[in-house]
């Protein structure tokens, strides 16, 4: 569990990636999961030394925006460059939806 409570998809995504290079021995895989809980709808949240406000609030902007955009549009309105035209779903990470 996180010390501080974090709720941008970036620093999400970057927090999976340093416990997955920490843990990840080198066999083969069949799945990998990421999963949170948990979740602080609180909209302050104490800094550490080494956050930036700025830098957070454009990231939680661009978070809002995204979640707009699909809610209006569609899950597949707005994605990743690296998902378009690629074989892995975007939103559901090669799962089935089924």
């Amino acid at each position: 569990k996180l010390e501080a409570p974090i709720d941008e998809t970036s620093e999400i995504y970057r927090r999976a990636v340093e416990l997955f290079d920490r843990y990840w021995k080198g066999e083969p895989l069949r799945l990998l999961g990421v999963t949170v809980s948990d979740f602080d709808r609180e909209e302050e949240h104490q800094l550490s030394l080494f956050e930036t406000a700025e830098g957070d609030e454009k990231n939680r902007d661009l978070d809002r925006v995204v979640d707009q955009i699909r809610r209006k549009y569609g899950d597949e309105a707005i994605m990743r460059g690296t998902f378009a035209n690629g074989p892995i779903p975007p939103l559901t990470g090669g799962t089935r939806e089924d």
